[in-house]
């Protein structure tokens, strides 16, 4: 095992599975709730990601402390240092998938998800403004550490921390607004296109609105015309994204395909909580059609992610002795 780790490490990208799975653990249980179905389906999805969360944290660790020069390169692209988002994204969705069972586990996961967030945002901007970012650079995945702040309200509220919701709520909000113009400049108008294997990071572009949705639900306590506008964009760039379907096709799978897990999983549960507030048959078919798509897409990534292990320690396993 340790020989296959040398030869494909896991890179911080790695945390988007956790994100994908925790993200449909928490729509499952907003849809026992919303429409009646069985929640244990969401506990599990909710378990699983806490104990992919850990094996790759474990794995992750051990990879600073043996090949730190690697970490550091990764953080050179602005793309690859907006990763690091995807640990601490991962911290805020695990609190609140473990708010029923412990609220000190969830109140430690919920500091490191809530202050570790904001922490990565204010550097990486900062970083950006001294040093500037290469066209080629300004791709979704900078939206990554921005998305981060505004799901650190799903369990900022429930644990009694509004006011913390409502500034991680506005941080989000304010880059948000930045930086979409800009990075769909970048794809529509400069060179070079977007790369086929970059073609995931244009889901991202769903959760952002997705997430801000679910949170700001969360904070009013009400499906107000402004939960509808950011419902209702997240399904505008989810559509959007299922056009552009061919940019990705061909491609063979590989960690960034667990990019569509999370965004799908985002929308669905921002439909969930409009079923629940308004029960008419539009929300309910909405949030039951995006509940499946986020479920077949993880089921799927799980699947090829499995199979693609299976053949690396197959291959590492008949190698001659050396």
């Amino acid at each position: 095992m340790a020989e296959i780790f040398a030869r494909r490490p896991v890179p911080t990208a790695s945390f988007a599975s956790v994100m994908g799975i925790a993200g449909l653990g928490l729509a499952w249980r907003a849809s026992a709730t919303s429409q009646g179905l069985p929640a244990g389906i969401g506990e599990f999805f909710i378990a699983a990601s806490a104990v992919i969360f850990a094996a790759l944290l474990v794995v992750w660790v051990a990879r600073v402390r043996t090949s730190p020069q690697d970490i550091e390169a990764e953080q050179h692209s602005a793309i690859t240092a907006s990763y690091l988002g995807t640990i601490t994204i991962s911290c805020s969705l695990l609190a609140a998938g473990a708010l029923p069972y412990s609220r000190v586990a969830a109140t430690l996961l919920w500091a490191i998800g809530a202050f570790g967030g904001a922490a990565l945002l204010i550097y990486l901007l900062g970083r950006w403004i001294e040093g500037g970012i290469k066209g080629p650079e300004l791709t979704p995945a900078l939206f990554i550490p921005v998305v981060g702040n505004a799901t650190s309200v799903y369990a900022a509220v429930p644990l009694g921390y509004g006011e913390l919701g409502w500034a991680s709520f506005a941080f989000a909000l304010l880059c948000w607004l930045t930086l979409g113009p800009l990075t769909m400049y970048r794809l529509m108008v400069t060179e070079p296109r977007l790369p086929r294997k970059m073609a995931p990071q244009l889901a991202v572009m769903v959760s952002s609105p997705a997430v801000m949705a679910s949170a700001w639900y969360l904070l009013t306590g009400t499906a107000d015309p402004a939960f509808k506008i950011l419902a209702f964009k997240a399904l505008f760039f989810a559509l959007l994204t299922a056009r552009l379907w061919k940019m990705a096709w061909g491609e063979p799978f590989n960690v960034a395909m667990w990019g569509y897990t999370f965004p799908t999983a985002a929308l669905a549960g921002a439909f969930e909580r409009a079923a629940a507030a308004i029960p008419s048959p539009l929300y309910v078919a909405l949030a039951t059609g995006s509940l499946a798509v986020a479920t077949v897409a993880v089921v799927l990534c799980a699947a090829w992610t499995v199979r693609g292990w299976i053949r690396q320690f197959t291959k590492t396993a008949a190698l001659p002795a050396t």
